[in-house]
């Protein structure tokens, strides 16, 4: 699909004080407008676009669906030539504006410790070690207030456990989680709000040769092209690691709790060649109520940030019996908390237009998917501690600039006709 447009920063650091006072929380809402003949609209409401009509439910929207892309692909729109690609929004059982509260488990206790060191035991199995693991301790003031100035202590497991024990984290702020080091790493909080697990069997923690990358594009969760994988143990289909990470990561021998309104899904697979096999990573994306979040690169920079936030879980397997790293998993205890039920929206068809009528006649994309998912907004910034996302639909077209080669997404709100768009990698 052409070649990568940017460099990917890796940045495998955790600051713990960071991660309290709101590490990998949303930007600010800063997308870019549309271009061609006719202004875009962004979502900061300089310009909006109203639909024009077709108005439907969400249940008339899933029954014309096929139809509509069916017009895409007919050739309706000059502007939009469709790829040929497979999608389907049959599983979407509601729409929804809502946000995600976060769990203010923030503090390790004699409560918490043991949801964590069940979890890393899970996943490590019989070489886990506690006496691997550190934890970050910060002193506190007479008032009991956490002095951000002061030189923290790093505490093994037994230290941590002693002081929880007697009672004197009174004078430390056990903040951040567990770290585990000694040939594996881990990091771990109480609220589950940042989770990392990796084996290290590739000599890191965070695998990816992107120069040397395959990557398979996924349209509402169904793979767009078939491929076998040659990983360290042996020969496998990819159908076969789909299966075995989706019944993973949702299934009873994932590590982490699982949020009871929450699953997950694929949103692209990179298959990335190394000296003696292949591995593979899995992008997964959360899923609610059958409507995918928006996913995409981690730690992207330039022009590729995308400013508003969107899911990058990862699991790696270098051999297909179990995964050898998992990260990203995010805010596992936070509760989902409905604003509005969306009821009324525009269809897949109408989407379409208004992203036509507004990109005009000095731009053609090729379009590579079309699909419902759930998209962040801007978290205010006094409620940043309180609420970790808040999302709305849209309908997202997945395309590719002829003109310049981009990878380029479109996002049409479902309500409002609203369109906005961001860039992203891709590889050959």
């Amino acid at each position: 699909m052409g070649k990568k447009k940017g460099i990917i920063a890796i940045c495998a650091g955790i600051c713990v004080l960071l991660l309290v006072a709101g590490v990998f929380l949303l930007q600010p809402k800063d997308e870019g407008k549309v271009s061609g003949n006719k202004p875009g609209t962004s979502q900061d409401g300089a310009e909006t676009t109203e639909p024009k009509d077709k108005i439907v439910t969400l249940e008339q929207a899933k029954e014309q669906f096929a139809s509509d892309i069916k017009e895409l692909k007919d050739g309706t729109y000059e502007n939009l030539i469709a790829k040929d690609f497979t999608a389907s929004i049959e599983a979407a059982k509601g729409l929804y504006h809502f946000q995600i509260l976060r769990n203010q488990e923030f503090e390790t206790t004699l409560e918490n410790v043991d949801g964590m060191i069940e979890a890393m035991e899970k996943f490590f199995g019989d070489s886990f070690d506690k006496s691997n693991l550190y934890h970050n301790a910060f002193p506190l003031d007479e008032n009991g207030e956490l002095q951000y100035d002061a030189t923290g202590v790093e505490l093994n497991y037994d230290e941590v456990m002693d002081l929880l024990r007697e009672g004197k984290n009174n004078q430390y702020s056990l903040i951040g989680g567990f770290v585990l080091s000694g040939g594996f790493y881990a990091h771990i909080d109480p609220a589950f709000g940042n989770t990392w697990f990796s084996k290290r069997s590739l000599g890191t923690s965070m695998p990816g040769d992107y120069e040397n990358t395959k990557e398979y594009l996924y349209v509402t969760g169904i793979r767009q092209s078939d491929t076998v994988v040659q990983l360290r143990d042996q020969e496998y289909q990819l159908s076969e690691l789909e299966k075995k990470v989706l019944d993973y990561v949702n299934g009873d021998a994932f590590p982490l709790p699982h949020h009871e309104e929450i699953s997950y899904q694929i949103g692209t697979t990179h298959i990335i060649a190394t000296e003696e096999k292949e591995y593979i990573n899995f992008v997964l994306r959360r899923v609610y109520k059958g409507v995918p979040f928006e996913y995409g690169s981690e730690f992207a920079t330039d022009g590729y940030r995308d400013k508003l936030g969107h899911d990058y879980t990862r699991v790696n397997y270098i051999e297909g019996t179990q995964p050898d790293t998992i990260m990203g998993f995010m805010n596992l205890k936070g509760t989902v908390d409905i604003i509005e039920q969306v009821t009324q929206m525009i269809p897949a068809r109408e989407a379409l237009r208004l992203l036509s009528e507004q990109i005009g006649e000095n731009s053609v994309y090729e379009v590579h998917g079309v699909e419902l998912v759930y998209r962040e907004c801007e978290v205010p910034e006094d409620k940043k501690m309180e609420i970790s996302d808040i999302l709305e639909p849209k309908w997202k077209i997945i395309t590719i600039n002829q003109n310049d080669d981009k990878y380029t997404l479109f996002y049409v709100d479902v309500v409002t006709g609203e369109i906005t768009n961001r860039f992203e990698y891709y590889y050959d």
